[in-house]
């Protein structure tokens, strides 16, 4: 049976990121990576929470997010 969430249910960010957090990584250190997040306003902070995982520690999340956000490589559409 497929392991994929129900349509309604809400997604585990926190668990699909961590699943591949080192490709993740690896792909946000590119300098063509672009982040895009788009979903309900209520998800960003699973997504911070999964993304300061990733990065080992508050501190380098917060550095990589500035770094993303300064060179226009960070998108948001949340609602």
């Amino acid at each position: 049976m497929c392991e994929r969430p129900l349509f309604d249910d809400t997604p585990d960010v926190a668990r699909a990121v961590a699943a591949h957090a080192a490709e993740v990584w690896r792909m946000l250190d590119h300098p063509m990576a672009r982040l895009f997040i788009a979903g309900p306003e209520h998800l960003l902070p699973q997504v911070e929470k999964a993304m300061t995982e990733v990065a080992g520690s508050a501190s380098a999340w917060a550095q990589k997010r500035a770094e993303l956000r300064e060179g226009g490589r960070w998108q948001e559409v949340l609602y």
